[in-house]
């Protein structure tokens, strides 16, 4: 079983999908074991599969920014509520059950007026934060919650 398959079955996601409509493929990079896709920035972003740091990168250095990851996928779920979950394999998981979800990429927990924009002409009228309940998901939500309500999002 490749690494893919063995990642895409201990997050029970489908593997086809995340080939297919995701485009994540398996490489060994700077001799970590990684997984590699890419962004509506056309710029790649890894995944290190390996308990090292870092855990994410741009796959070309100084080319990716901060955006919403999955943000045109969940479109076509429609409905009122997006959910902002923190990873993507977090929103490769919703996607695979029909829910609506985007992940902020580029290190983003705060987003940047540039994202609050795009969120708020998204069509969801309503955001819902779900994030790991460690301290840093805590951390983050929170913030990204103040975020979205100064900007007069719900």
């Amino acid at each position: 079983m490749s690494s893919l398959e063995n990642f895409s079955s201990q997050r029970h996601l489908d593997l086809r999908t995340l080939k297919e409509v995701w485009g994540v493929r398996y490489e060994d990079i700077y001799g970590r074991p990684a997984l590699k896709y890419p962004t509506s920035l056309e710029v790649d972003r890894l995944k290190f599969l390996d308990k090292g740091t870092p855990k994410y990168r741009w796959a070309k250095a100084g080319k990716g920014k901060a955006h919403w990851y999955g943000l045109e996928k969940a479109f076509p779920f429609g409905g009122p509520i997006l959910y902002i979950v923190n990873g993507e394999p977090s929103v490769w998981a919703c996607y695979q059950e029909g829910v609506p979800a985007v992940c902020p990429c580029g290190e983003a927990t705060k987003p940047d007026k540039e994202m609050i924009k795009k969120l708020a002409e998204s069509g969801f009228s309503s955001f819902k934060i779900v994030f790991d309940r460690d301290n840093a998901g805590r951390k983050g939500a929170k913030s990204l919650e103040e975020s979205l309500r100064r900007s007069g999002l719900e």
